[in-house]
């Protein structure tokens, strides 16, 4: 949760090696997903995602990492993010 906060790709890919569980959330039901996409970390969000980490994953108070990277503008994140969504639409 931390490497994906501050941005730290090398630490989050030894994490995602050591099948860590990338879904679990902090004290406020953030997921690390959540975390790299309020905090602009574009090279964290797209590692996340290329894991697997759930994008539809919701905090106990509505946030998303969708929704917090609509709040924080970072556009980049949000067409990552509205692209796996897409792709998730298109299995169902």
């Amino acid at each position: 949760m931390v490497a994906s906060y501050e941005g730290e790709t090398k630490c989050a890919q030894i994490l995602i090696n050591a099948k860590a569980h990338l879904d679990v959330g902090n004290g406020a039901g953030e997921t690390a997903l959540i975390c790299a996409a309020g905090n602009g970390k574009t090279a964290c969000v797209e590692l996340l995602i290329d894991a697997k980490a759930d994008v539809e994953v919701e905090t106990p108070n509505g946030s998303t990492a969708l929704r917090v990277a609509v709040v924080n503008n970072h556009h980049e994140i949000v067409h990552l993010l509205c692209n796996q969504l897409k792709l998730i639409a298109r299995s169902y």
